[in-house]
């Protein structure tokens, strides 16, 4: 009997470390913008993505974070070269402690991404990354002297996770 698509799925495989980068700061004013990548395995995150990745940080964020408007010019992004596709999660600070997000998504093997309609927020991987981040924020920002550089300097160590 099979089971319909409303039914309760258990996970199908093990947590296994990937490898996590830091790829710099991408400048997109009135932005800049930490880029993080995250590879399924060796290879996986190639230049070409990495480019396609700093594109999409470049010509999407600013009309993105202007939107929402009342950012503070910061954030970061996740490239993940994924088992079955590549994300990129286009992440900024609005509102002093409000976390905005735009999610893309491109087949693997490609390096073009479409935005992403379904209601994801981020993998298990990602949410390093974004733990990361809010610590980051806090540490950083959410202090009585907020120091911007002290946020961009304060980046995830590279290595598996």
């Amino acid at each position: 009997m099979g089971r319909s698509s409303d039914s309760p799925r258990l996970p199908a495989q093990r947590y296994r470390p990937r490898e996590f980068g830091f790829d710099g700061v991408v400048a997109c004013e009135p932005l800049r913008i930490k880029l993080y990548t995250i590879g399924f395995d060796s290879g996986s995150v190639t230049p070409g993505l990495v480019q396609a990745a700093r594109h999409a940080v470049e010509s999407i964020l600013p009309v993105a974070a202007a939107a929402v408007g009342d950012h503070h010019g910061l954030g970061y992004a996740i490239l993940h070269a994924g088992e079955h596709a590549n994300w990129l999660l286009l992440d900024w600070w609005a509102h002093d402690e409000i976390g905005c997000q735009r999610m893309l998504r491109g087949e693997r093997g490609t390096a073009v991404f479409e935005p992403v309609m379904e209601p994801y927020q981020a993998c298990v991987w990602e949410h390093v990354v974004i733990a990361h981040e809010y610590g980051a924020w806090r540490r950083a920002m959410l202090e009585r002297e907020p120091d911007a550089e002290a946020y961009l300097a304060d980046v995830l160590a590279a290595g598996f996770y």
